[in-house]
Parts: C-alpha cells; structure tokens; sequence
C-alpha cells in the first residue's frame, strides 16, 4: 500500500482475521514488521475480514463478516459496509485508514443539511429528521463544551473532551483531535451501526440498539457550546432489488 499516495512510499500490511495488523516490508518470501501489532476495528461483531485483489486503480477494499443479530430477517448476520483502506501518516507513524466505498453514495436519498454555528445545550437542529437508515456526516468543534455527540435512533455517539475519548453505546476508543475538529461519518442500516472517525483513522462497526418505532435524530452539546461546522444526513435506499 502506498503511505499518503506516494509511490515512492509503499508499505505492507499484514492483518489478522480480528482486524488487528501490523505495517512492515515484504521481500517476496518475508515479511519484516516496522510496528508493533495494532488495533483494527474499535467496534463489535466484526471479523473475518477480506479484500479484494487487484481491484482496479490499485484500490484495496475490505469487507468483513458483521456477527449481528438479525431477528425477523431472512437472513443470519451479515457482511458490512466494504471499505476502502489507504494507510496514512500520523504523529505515530503510518496507520490504516477506513472508509465507506464511494459506490455507496448511489444509495443516498435527498440531502438534508445544518446551517453551520453554534450549538447550546437542549438545542437540536435535527429534531424534524427522523429517518430508518441514512448516512450521517458531521464535522464539529467541542469549543466550551464538555461533550458533544448524537443520538440517532436511541444509539449515543458522544465525544468527552476532558477524557478524549469517544463512546459509541458502551465502547470506548481513546482519541486525540490535536486541535482539529472532530470528523464523524455514520452508516445506519437494519441492524448495524458502523462510525468512521477523524477521516476514518478509528473505524467502529456496531450492533445496533435500534427500536422498531424510535427513528429519531438528535445532535447535542452539554457543558457549554460546540461549533457545527457542517452537518448533513441523507437517507439510505435499499440495495436490494
């Protein structure tokens, strides 16, 4: 994989079935790992994961066996959203990146979008959405506030600025914005909740908490006020035919 799309850069990656993996060189018969072994995905019920081999355009695209419940389908569990990896530079050195396939965009519906400003405590600008499953994009400065974050369908996503740390329902993944605002990306489907964060450099795939009649939408601020500096939800049309 190239490291910040440079060719004059390429680095292996080896990965286990749990997502975990390590950054290395390859000689045709060796590989030898520059990093420890690291954390894949932040979530739960996800494993197995494969990717595709010469995709084209040199992407390299994973898809990994979603562990989820799925009661009243006619189904058992699932694959989750394919994503594209690409490894990046950070302070620690070059990490994997998650994002969701732009193919998916063909899904999306009509675009609904938060004018950019400041958000108070009790205020929410998307209380008039509701929606079942739908692609929420958010990027927002903590400012004076101690939490910021979502409820979509009855599932918290929240970001403490004091621990820095973000939660999504009872998982818990460190996380350092280093002055940057904080970059969420969120895929709600039947079952599943799968939250990309800071450009996808943490990558939560969940079971979700979702009730059958709660489609509600909620962004808040407590502690004082955040900064929306765009916000937008679309929803998500089926793929099946």
């Amino acid at each position: 994989m190239l490291v910040d799309g440079n060719e004059a850069n390429r680095k292996w990656v080896l990965t286990a079935a749990s997502s975990e993996y390590m950054v290395g060189a390859f000689d045709g018969t060796k590989f030898t790992p520059e990093t420890p072994k690291l954390p894949g995905h932040r979530g739960k019920g996800f494993y197995a994961a494969q990717t595709y081999s010469d995709a084209p355009k040199g992407r390299r695209v994973q898809i990994g066996w979603g562990q989820m419940p799925s009661p009243g389908m006619p189904f058992n569990q699932m694959m989750c959203f394919p994503c594209e990896l690409t490894l990046r530079t950070t302070p620690e050195g070059p990490r994997l990146h998650w994002a969701p396939v732009p193919e998916l965009e063909k899904l999306r519906g009509r675009r609904h979008g938060v004018e950019p400003g400041l958000l108070a405590p009790g205020e929410n600008p998307l209380a008039t959405l509701a929606g079942r499953h739908f692609e929420l994009n958010a990027v927002i400065r903590p400012a004076t506030a101690s939490v910021v974050g979502f409820v979509l369908r009855g599932n918290r996503i929240a970001y403490d600025a004091g621990r820095r740390e973000l939660t999504c329902n009872d998982v818990r993944v460190p996380l350092e914005l280093r002055g940057r605002p904080l970059h969420l990306r969120v895929l709600c489907d039947e079952t599943s909740l799968e939250v990309f964060a800071q450009d996808g450099l943490i990558y939560a795939p969940l079971p979700s908490k979702l009730e059958a009649d709660n489609t509600a939408l909620a962004v808040f601020a407590e502690g004082g006020q955040a900064e929306i500096q765009s916000l937008e939800v679309h929803p998500l049309r089926s793929i099946w035919r």
